[in-house]
């Protein structure tokens, strides 16, 4: 059976980065790719609250099963097609147009089945617990970046669109910050049946030792890396400036303290 890795985190977190890791490795990870590397397909799939909110569970394995299918260049049945075509047409949070639901649908495979494949698509996370399940040999990364940088991102799609989960209301920065706070800890609680599987890697810390943290990375993937593999990956993370500000620290109480030290945030004082 083939080895899975999927990728996931909030918008604006390092997704790209590590995805364009992957990629550098030689890993697969789909045809339908937009700039920052998200795989377009698992979007306009997935990325639909109200797929989620029908807590179909039997739907969304089929719809796994297709998105498999698809990564790895099978061809569909008559009734797969015409539920990937539906997945499609009714996701009102991403559109797809006639044109490209054709597309996607009469694409002819770009690559054979081989041993690993990948995605990246930071709304994998909301499904992370499906995929686990469904996919006995995927491993899920989680990009974790600080989250009073998180709280400042102009990327908060996903805290509008996912607020029902935790119960929150759209209301900004605030939002942004409790979405940060429970997704991770939701995470967190994934992480602890699939211990094996689910690798939460610290974008702060990928930035500042890439070398430590690309090891670890790929170790947790079991794939062995050449000396001169290692150091182009290395390469590839950026120290960028911090959003937040010294009176984001001051604002915080002890308990959020202590969560973004407990999650390896230890620049927090």
């Amino acid at each position: 059976m083939n080895n899975i890795i999927a990728i996931g985190g909030l918008g604006g977190s390092g997704t790209r980065v590590v995805a364009s890791m992957l990629q550098s490795s030689g890993i697969y990870l789909g045809s339908d790719l937009n700039d920052p590397l998200d795989n377009l397909l698992f979007t306009r799939i997935f990325k639909n609250p109200a797929l989620y909110k029908s807590n179909n569970n039997l739907r969304i394995n089929k719809l796994l099963d297709i998105f498999s299918k698809k990564m790895q260049g099978q061809s569909l049945s008559f009734f797969e097609s015409i539920s990937l075509a539906r997945a499609m047409f009714s996701n009102r949070c991403y559109s797809s147009s006639i044109r490209e639901i054709y597309s996607v649908l009469t694409q002819k495979p770009d690559r054979t089945a081989s041993h690993t494949w990948a995605w990246k698509e930071p709304n994998t996370h909301i499904y992370v617990h499906h995929i686990l399940k469904r996919y006995p040999t995927c491993k899920y990364i989680h990009v974790l970046r600080n989250g009073l940088d998180m709280k400042h991102s102009s990327n908060i799609r996903q805290s509008k669109n996912w607020s029902f989960l935790f119960s929150l209301e759209q209301n900004g920065l605030t939002n942004q910050w409790d979405f940060w706070v429970m997704s991770t800890q939701r995470i967190q609680e994934v992480s602890k049946s699939f211990p094996s599987r689910v690798y939460i890697i610290n974008y702060n810390n990928l930035c500042t030792n890439p070398t430590a943290e690309v090891t670890k990375l790929f170790q947790f993937l079991e794939i062995e890396l050449t000396n001169k593999q290692l150091n182009k990956l290395s390469a590839i993370p950026k120290v960028t400036p911090q959003k937040h500000t010294q009176e984001d620290i001051q604002l915080l109480t002890l308990e959020e303290t202590k969560l973004l030290k407990e999650w390896g945030f230890t620049e927090i004082s």
